[in-house]
């Protein structure tokens, strides 16, 4: 009679008529509050927690339901490396963990269930599985219920039934401690003594109450505007995070973590190649953007791992090996990742480049009028050629960083040691300069670039040839800056003239970009 009273009340509060798809969804949710509670508690000797079992379960759930729908036979087989990785780290540390006592079932011919079932935590094994069924079936409910989304109800309409269904939770919550209180003397003397120490408890209590509120209810809502799979594998790889963090990666503790890390994988590999479908099919922009966020999100994380990897590593050796070279080489790794363009299957090779601009060129006011590029070539196999190339390129580059170089603006150099498919090592040379006069100033007293020529001329270089081309502009030159504070554009109102230094339109300071 009480309950139906109290039915009665939260039906006229709500303006909704409460049905058993209420009652169902507050079981549920009140299941997973004691579920999540007791396996935040639980934990082996061995190192594996309640909440590691209840993420795998969520996950195993999860990949079920999807299995369901759509059976295919390599997507079984992709998700047995990650299951057999985190199944062996739980049964080694179950075993690991229950100790003689297993050493005695296994003498008398008992196998690894009856192990498991000595260990006085199985209680908490228990309450990660129940967890971890109770949540997944209350997101369903609110994303393909009757209720739910997918049903053709409003948000409105799931936020009431949502709402009810918390409601309903409380409510039979309070419930069952009273129950618990009234049948047994033990509960009895448990809340007495929590009642005595109220004012000491209380705060904790509140504080965990409202953050676990605030976590369900975002649980909710990325189950109703995203899917209960979304919302459950985000729980499920949050918990398995929070269950390694807290039992330490000993006892091979670190396989369950990369059979976790490499279903994550799987997944996200599957969402990006779901991506690229959309778009080679031209619907991209149908897609959700949860799932657009997540394999952003994704791709940041491998991102700044892979960085942090290579610059721990990586660049420390490029230090190392740079003592040990002479002083005229140095190996080079960059700081930070660059767009993959392709590989030398395809015909694209990688090299490297160097830039230099004399201090004086950085704040130039007049525009580049004359521009040289030569390119030069030398067979795979003629190290001395590119030796003495090399050589060459030292002095010339030493030449232009003198402080009495004149007319010089900048210069690029990029060596390809290795084009395969056309058996040549490549150097491209660019230099940007104030006038054709100043370039050919340079060139006649060069003594970097009179040794060039000699070798070139004397028969010293034996494979070496090259592309000379000296480019002039057709028509005035336009220099664009942008502005610091409104993004704009920001250029002079005549052609061949320098960007201001500050932006027309707001006032900003620009980037004040070099020429070249």
């Amino acid at each position: 009679g009480a309950l139906a009273t109290m039915f009665r009340l939260l039906s006229k509060s709500q303006h909704i008529s409460l049905d058993w798809s209420e009652n169902a969804l507050a079981l549920g949710l009140l299941v997973y509050q004691v579920g999540f509670v007791a396996s935040c508690q639980g934990s082996w000797s061995g190192g594996l927690s309640s909440l590691e079992l209840c993420a795998g379960a969520l996950l195993l759930i999860e990949t079920l339901a999807e299995l369901r729908g759509n059976f295919r036979f390599d997507r079984v087989i992709g998700f047995l490396g990650p299951a057999v990785a985190i199944i062996w780290s739980w049964c080694y540390r179950t075993r690991q963990a229950a100790g003689p006592q297993a050493d005695a079932f296994e003498a008398a011919g008992l196998g690894l269930g009856m192990r498991v079932a000595a260990d006085a935590s199985v209680q908490w094994c228990f309450s990660g599985l129940i967890t971890a069924i109770s949540l997944s079936l209350s997101l369903r409910h609110l994303g393909f219920g009757s209720h739910g989304m997918k049903a053709g109800f409003s948000q409105d309409r799931v936020a009431s039934s949502a709402k009810a269904g918390l409601q309903l939770s409380g409510l039979y919550g309070a419930m069952g401690v009273f129950a618990m209180v009234a049948t047994s003397p033990k509960a009895s003397q448990r809340l007495g003594a929590m009642t005595a120490e109220l004012g000491v408890i209380l705060p904790p209590l509140l504080a965990a109450s409202a953050v676990s509120f605030v976590g369900l209810l975002a649980l909710f809502s990325a189950a109703v505007s995203c899917s209960p799979a979304f919302a459950a594998r985000g729980m499920a790889f949050g918990l398995a995070a929070v269950g390694l963090l807290a039992s330490g990666f000993g006892s091979l503790s670190w396989l369950a973590g990369l059979g976790f890390l490499a279903h994550l994988s799987i997944l996200a590999a599957r969402n990006r190649l779901a991506l690229h479908d959309a778009s080679e099919a031209g619907r991209f922009a149908d897609v959700p953007l949860h799932i657009i966020g997540a394999q952003a999100l994704w791709d940041r994380v491998r991102f700044l791992l892979g960085i942090f990897i290579w610059k721990l590593i990586v660049l420390r050796m490029q230090d190392l090996v740079n003592m040990l070279l002479p002083r005229e080489l140095r190996v080079f790794a960059s700081d930070t990742a660059f767009p993959n363009v392709g590989c030398s299957e395809d015909g694209t090779y990688l090299g490297v480049a160097a830039h230099f601009a004399p201090r004086k060129a950085r704040g130039q006011k007049q525009m580049p009028q004359y521009f040289v590029c030569n390119v030069g070539q030398i067979c795979q196999n003629a190290l001395p050629d590119m030796q003495r190339t090399m050589n060459t390129l030292i002095d010339v580059w030493r030449e232009f960083q003198e402080p009495d170089m004149k007319g010089l603006l900048a210069n690029v150099v990029a060596v390809f040691p290795d084009v395969h498919d056309q058996s040549v090592a490549k150097e491209i040379n660019l230099s940007a300069w104030e006038s054709a006069k100043d370039a050919h100033n340079w060139y006649v007293k060069s003594p970097g670039h009179k040794n060039a020529l000699f070798q070139h001329s004397s028969g010293i270089l034996k494979t070496f040839g090259n592309l000379l081309a000296s480019l002039e502009p057709m028509g005035g030159m336009r220099h664009q800056d942008r502005c610091r504070q409104c993004s704009r554009l920001v250029e002079a109102h005549e052609i061949g003239v320098v960007a201001p230094l500050r932006c027309g339109f707001c006032g900003g300071h620009t980037f004040r970009y070099p020429l070249f």
